[in-house]
């Protein structure tokens, strides 16, 4: 008896060591020794599971197995036998950062959800849409995931700048200068997801048919339902929708320039019959509080400067936020004026102190050198304790002092 307990317990001593070895997870069997290549083979699949749902698909008549080899003579290598349809991947630092490797991963793993075996590539824009946020989920923990900045977006709006996306109207191009490829395609994601438009598109994708430029087009005439020019413009709007948000709020100087504009909204010219001209004069807040008695468009007036209040609140901090919601409950009667001159000041005194903080903020980093001027000094004192490290955390520390030691 006490023979049978040993030979039952190597056996699932054994067990565990084969799940953490090979995850096989409907059909999908992912064989790395390394766990985030794990996470980021399970990520990838949940997101096109969650882009294109195929209900009702059956599963192919073959497995899809996910290799990880760190010998493997190419950098991805598509076997297929009788079994299975196995992909060979070479595991090293830079397989997420190679654009075919992805192509063929992501598309193999569209294909077997949607119960085919074909040889499939996905758009690009969409691989470069989750690329960001498979990186993360491979390199840091899940705090530094959870604090992604979107860091090249924001330092381009926060000049004043936008990216240019080139797909305008009948353009069917989606080509942002290489730096901004990731973050403007996830800006695209977004903007598409929100509205719907990858119903069908998966189909599309399995019939091997371009699907960027059907997208752009239906994006341009979406836009146009709602009040942009083009499709352009509607990227540029939801790109200050993503990059500004409660957790990371605009610069201070940026929120000044941003609320001035708001308040200089211009009025549409009226002649002495009260009817509209076709002409915009320049006025600001106080002008349209006392002219709104004598106006047959004042609701409308109203409801603009809500909205654009709406879009303005979602990159501030909570103080900012209790201000603006009280001016956006207002009237815009002559009787607000006091009111509205009360938020000016506080919405201009928020913004002051914060100016101050982050003043502070770019001292306090210049001074100490920024990250990758302590990081050496930092991870050598760590190894001075090995007794203190996990393999896990050996491993992590190595992959930090290759990120920094170049700067």
């Amino acid at each position: 008896m006490p023979k049978l307990r040993q030979v039952a317990l190597k056996r699932i001593v054994l067990l565990f060591f084969l799940i953490g070895t090979a995850t096989l997870d409907a059909a999908v069997g992912i064989v790395s020794r390394r766990p985030e290549n794990h996470r980021v083979v399970r990520t990838l699949d949940q997101e096109l599971a969650a882009l294109f749902p195929f209900p009702g698909k059956g599963r192919p008549p073959r497995d899809l197995r996910i290799v990880f080899d760190c010998d493997a003579p190419k950098k991805i290598t598509r076997v297929e036998t009788h079994r299975a349809i196995e992909l060979v991947i070479r595991d090293d630092d830079n397989w997420m950062r190679d654009s075919d490797v992805m192509e063929q991963l992501s598309g193999a793993l569209f294909a077997h959800r949607a119960g085919s075996e074909k040889n499939l590539r996905l758009p690009r824009f969409l691989l470069a849409a989750m690329r960001g946020e498979l990186r993360g989920i491979a390199n840091s923990r899940k705090i530094n995931r959870s604090n992604h900045q979107m860091i090249f977006l924001r330092a381009l709006l926060g000049a004043g700048r936008h990216i240019d996306y080139s797909c305008g109207a009948g353009s069917g191009n989606f080509q942002p200068v290489e730096i901004y490829q990731e973050e403007a395609a996830e800006v695209l994601l977004y903007a598409i997801r929100r509205r719907n438009l990858l119903n069908g598109v998966g189909d599309d994708i399995l019939n091997q048919e371009s699907v960027t430029e059907k997208l752009l087009l239906k994006l341009d005439e979406v836009a146009r339902t709602e009040g942009f020019s083009n499709a352009d413009e509607l990227l540029h709007d939801t790109a200050n929708q993503r990059a500004w948000h409660l957790f990371s709020p605009r610069p201070a100087a940026l929120s000044r320039r941003t609320f001035a504009r708001l308040c200089q909204r211009g009025i549409e010219e009226l002649d002495s019959f009260g009817k509209p001209t076709g002409r915009r004069v320049p006025a600001d807040l106080e002008v349209w509080c006392n002219l709104s008695p004598m106006r047959p468009d004042v609701e409308e007036m109203r409801q603009s400067f809500r909205r654009d209040l709406r879009d303005f609140r979602r990159g501030e901090t909570p103080e900012a936020r209790a201000v603006i919601d009280q001016l956006a409950a207002l009237k815009l009667h002559p009787g607000d004026l006091e009111k509205i001159a009360a938020a000016k000041t506080a919405l201009a005194e928020i913004w002051t102190k914060r100016e101050k903080a982050e003043a502070f903020l770019a001292e306090t980093e210049v001074r100490s050198g920024g990250l990758g001027a302590c990081a050496p000094a930092r991870i050598d004192t760590v190894r001075h304790r090995p007794e203190l490290l996990s393999p896990r955390g050996k491993d992590f520390l190595d992959r930090v002092e290759k990120l920094y030691s170049g700067e």
